[in-house]
Order: structure tokens, then C-alpha cells, then sequence
């Protein structure tokens, strides 16, 4: 009876550990990750590091295409870049791909951009 007891408690331990775990951050991007394939698509680097700041974001990059200038912003992770929508509603304009936020009129980096998340989960289409 004493065996029973204890492997319960035991098992009642394990599950409350297991369950207090800390969820997992869905995965974010790296600016490099985005710039390259920008870069790879025909956009010339100007800035490699705009005034990011003002954005309230960590990093980011301006980009020229077809005459059309293109900036990246970078944000830590998802929370930090809900945060600085919440404190400036300018940013809910801009196309947002997990982390980073795109803001450009080109219409084909748009896309590139939107499709990058399902590139890196099926690496096999181009």
C-alpha cells in the first residue's frame, strides 16, 4: 500500500512539473534570413541599419527595388512587436510576417515577403 502512495505522489510530482512548464515562443525570423532572400530577389541593400529605433523595433534594413524603397523592421519576438502596434496604430499598416514588419509599395516583395514562411516549412518549392 505504502509503494502505491508513493508512486503516485511520485507521478502527481512529475505531472505538476510537466504541466507548469513554460510554453514555447512560436519561432521567429532573423532579419538576415529576409534580407537575403530580398537581396536574392534583386533588392539593393542602402541602409543596413535605418532609424530603427523610432519603430520601436530592434533592427531592420532599407532596401531598394525598381525605384521603390523597402525597410524591414525587426522586433525581438511576436509580444514586442504586438507592443509597439498597440503604442503606434501606423504600424498595423505595414505587412507583418511574424516578426518583422515590411513597409514598401512593391507589390512583388509584398508577396515574396507573405511567402517566406511557407518556403522555410517546405524548402523544396521555389
Amino acid at each position: 500500500m505504502k509503494k502505491i502512495v508513493a508512486l503516485l505522489l511520485a507521478l502527481i510530482v512529475v505531472f505538476s512539473i510537466v504541466g507548469c512548464a513554460p510554453k514555447a515562443e512560436p519561432p521567429v525570423f532573423s532579419l538576415q534570413m529576409i534580407s537575403n532572400t530580398f537581396v536574392h530577389d534583386g533588392a539593393e541593400l542602402k541602409i543596413e541599419k535605418p532609424d530603427f529605433a523610432k519603430m520601436s523595433a530592434t533592427d531592420g534594413a532599407q532596401f531598394t527595388k525598381n525605384g521603390a524603397d523597402v525597410f524591414l523592421y525587426y522586433y525581438d519576438n511576436n509580444k514586442a512587436l504586438d507592443a509597439a502596434i498597440k503604442d503606434n496604430a501606423s504600424l498595423s499598416a505595414f505587412t507583418r510576417n511574424e516578426n518583422i514588419l515590411l513597409n514598401t509599395t512593391d507589390a512583388e516583395l509584398i508577396d515574396l515577403f507573405k511567402s517566406i514562411e511557407k518556403k522555410a516549412e517546405n524548402p523544396e518549392e521555389k
